[in-house]
């Protein structure tokens, strides 16, 4: 899945490219940008209703970035595969690449140089990332929404 995510809603395109989707956050959207993105088949995430005539727009009723996770989940546009989480830049949406300790050795700390197990980079901006303390507290999070979105769904 492919999301276009308007400026309403920049905590969910973050969290969407934290879970591994390919997601283009437009601060400023233009209708012609919108309806061209739309037209290659990405998904438009708005709370903006007088943006819903564009085909395939979808409206996220909450404000609330678990409860919009909640809602993709629940209606099939995303799923939350473990192996796929971590997998993008944050900041600017690029496919991170696993790097070695040597190549990030002035540009992490050096106790994150000693104890982190592995480096990942965006090519694109060059921020570096690795398995931190927080790592943790966010798959709980993103389990946490799974199992409230799957609590919601109807039963088969």
């Amino acid at each position: 899945m492919q999301f276009l995510v308007d400026k309403m809603l920049g905590k969910l395109a973050k969290w969407l490219r934290i879970l591994g989707f390919d997601t283009i956050y437009l601060e400023y959207p233009a209708l012609p940008e919108i309806r061209e993105q739309a037209a290659q088949g990405r998904i438009f995430l708005t709370r903006n209703r007088s943006l819903l005539h564009i085909p395939g727009a979808v409206f996220i009723s909450s404000d609330h970035v678990d409860s919009q996770l909640g809602q993709l989940y629940r209606a099939g546009h995303i799923d939350f595969k473990e192996e796929m989480w971590f997998s993008r830049c944050i900041l600017c949406n690029v496919p991170l690449t696993n790097v070695s300790n040597e190549e990030v050795d002035t540009l992490v700390p050096e106790y994150v140089r000693r104890t982190a197990s592995s480096f990942a980079r965006c090519p694109l901006c060059g921020k570096v990332y690795w398995p931190g303390s927080h790592l943790n507290r966010m798959k709980e999070r993103i389990g946490l929404i799974k199992l409230q979105a799957a609590k919601s769904l109807p039963a088969p």
